[in-house]
């Protein structure tokens, strides 16, 4: 899980992003004593070109900056997840399947629409 975390991060620094955080929440469901699936959530974005937009359209702020999901099933297959804007400004989800013990990188995942191997 963490070397998914990491590819994603490097990935997302590639592109000339700011990764702004990771939130663990199994590591705080732990910390309560509380058991879930390995999940982070990477905060990302690009402060040159999301300050505008906020500035133009304060509400906006609830959305930016972006975040990614990357987070384990129950068999041990990675994904990472993050719903993006569509044009006509609803949201919708996308998923990329990461590392586990089935299928290769860059495979489509029937099982989930929208859905590739990291």
């Amino acid at each position: 899980m963490s070397d998914s975390i990491k590819r994603v991060q490097e990935a997302l620094l590639a592109k000339g992003l700011t990764v702004f955080t990771v939130i663990d929440h199994q590591k705080a469901a732990q910390q309560h004593s509380l058991e879930m699936p390995a999940a982070s959530v990477i905060v990302f974005g690009n402060p040159k070109v999301g300050t505008p937009m906020m500035v133009k359209s304060p509400t906006l702020a609830i959305d930016l900056p972006s975040k990614v999901l990357v987070w384990e099933d129950s068999r041990g297959n990675v994904y990472a997840s993050m719903n993006t804007a569509a044009s006509d400004g609803a949201a919708s989800s996308s998923v990329a399947r990461g590392s586990g013990p089935a299928g290769r990188a860059g495979e489509a995942d029937p099982g989930h629409a929208g859905t590739v191997r990291a």
